[in-house]
């Protein structure tokens, strides 16, 4: 019975010992990792720059050419309804890689859509653009922001 008490004892020690040299070891190798913060301050401030481009807004004023006002057809910005025709002109706010698109299903004519203002920070599509818009639902252009 003394020999196996003595036994424990013995391998409780030899396993508090290896404990705390595997303490000091993970301590003493996260002395010698290299950590420099500036690259990760100079990584985040890239990707903010990257997302503010992103989240820069615009505005873009679209006037219909035809000689009628077309309360039915609708402008979409990503798929979602932003307004109509209804006085022959609409203002739309958007973003970097915004798709604007032309739903046209109640009129079988084609129609012509003129950008007519751009903000400054819009570098596509380019003021004083005529789209001719034939379809059910037609792409009049993807939005690149400077």
């Amino acid at each position: 019975m003394y020999k196996l008490k003595l036994l424990f004892n013995k391998i409780e020690s030899l396993i508090l010992i290896l404990c705390l040299f595997l303490i000091v070891t993970i301590f003493m190798l996260q002395g010698f990792v290299k950590t420099n913060n500036l690259e990760t301050i100079s990584y985040k401030a890239k990707n903010q720059s990257l997302l503010n481009t992103y989240m820069k807004k615009g505005v873009i004023k679209l006037e219909l050419q035809n000689n009628q006002e077309y309360e039915e057809i609708k402008v979409l910005v990503n798929g979602e309804v932003t307004g109509n025709f209804k006085d022959k002109q609409i203002t739309i706010e958007v973003y970097n890689n915004d798709i604007i698109e032309i739903k046209n299903t109640s009129y079988n004519e084609n129609l012509k859509v003129k950008i007519c203002k751009t903000s400054d920070n819009i570098k596509f599509p380019k003021t004083n653009s005529i789209y001719n818009i034939k379809g059910s639902l037609d792409i009049l252009s993807r939005v690149i922001i400077k």
